[in-house]
């Protein structure tokens, strides 16, 4: 159906200052992006590259130290003990990956990677 009068009034200041919206959320996306390669490359000693766009980095489970290939089962075990939730690379098909988003906020990011690698750690050992 159709959105009510107020609504339609109540958005156009959003689409009237779409453009300057946009750089702001174009440059706070790469801040993040920038500090969740660099958090995860140093971490987990690897060299993941930068996306050039969207929201999401694919991640081959070797450069996390994980020895098995099942992304799906790497996925729900990491959800399940350690809280750090990631989409399996199955679903696109890449067995093997899992892709991260990084559009949460920098210090949550930080504290996700630092958990998925105490998890990685404890089942290594």
């Amino acid at each position: 159906s159709g959105a009510t009068t107020m609504c339609q009034f109540a958005a156009l200041p959003v689409l009237k200052n779409a453009g300057s919206i946009t750089k702001k959320i174009n440059a706070e996306m790469k801040k993040r992006r920038d500090i969740f390669v660099h958090e995860l490359n140093k971490t987990f000693k690897t060299n993941i590259p930068k996306p050039d766009a969207g929201l999401y980095v694919f991640v081959p489970l070797k450069a996390l130290g994980w020895k098995g290939s099942d992304s799906q089962e790497f996925c729900r075990l990491a959800i399940e003990k350690s809280g750090v939730a990631m989409v399996p690379g199955r679903a696109f098909g890449k067995e093997g990956y899992v892709r991260f988003s990084y559009g949460e906020r920098s210090p949550i990011l930080i504290a996700g990677i630092q958990t998925l690698a105490k998890f990685i750690k404890t089942r290594r050992s």
